[in-house]
């Protein structure tokens, strides 16, 4: 398994590296084959320890990024674009940069700071309570999520991407 940036991944996929990957807004390549699988909402969390002392519900951005560090990935992902921009003209200071999701969402967890990740990803912590959404924030384009496979797969990769398609419409994001 590997978690990446959706550029690095789709790189190693045309390098023959990786055989299947699910990546957002990948870029059209003859070696590829891509399939949609679905969207989802990118959202604006902190860790409730990050929360001023006994605050309920959603807490706000311009409060927080005045007291908390913002962490955001290097510019090539579209989505983050977007928000960083939104953020400059808030007067946010976003210096702070992590190179994959999997490290915004443990910096997250351990109250490091304010991240934006996939709904998909922070649900579970959203749920139960370790993670809250931003109120005030940006609002960012849902990302859409393909499956993309090296056009020369085996046959395990076929079934394999023959079970995750079957899955992603049986159980939409």
């Amino acid at each position: 398994l590997t978690v990446d940036l959706s550029a690095n991944i789709q790189s190693a996929l045309e390098e023959g590296l990786l055989d299947i990957a699910v990546l957002n807004n990948p870029e059209a390549a003859a070696h590829l084959e891509i399939f949609p699988l679905g969207s989802t909402a990118l959202r604006w969390v902190c860790a409730v320890s990050l929360l001023p002392g006994g605050e309920e519900g959603e807490p706000s951005l311009r409060k927080l990024m005045s007291e908390k560090l913002i962490w955001v990935p290097p510019g090539d992902s579209p989505s983050h674009s977007f928000a960083r921009q939104e953020l400059i003209e808030m007067d946010a200071a976003i210096d702070h940069l992590c190179t994959t999701n999997k490290g915004l969402l443990e910096i997250a967890l351990q109250g490091g700071g304010l991240v934006l990740l996939p709904d998909i990803m922070v649900r579970p912590y959203l749920e139960s309570g370790q993670l809250v959404c931003v109120g005030d924030a940006p609002k960012v384009p849902d990302i859409s999520l393909f499956l993309a496979v090296h056009r020369h797969h085996q046959w395990a990769i076929q079934k394999a991407k023959d079970f995750i398609l079957k899955t992603a419409q049986a159980s939409p994001l």
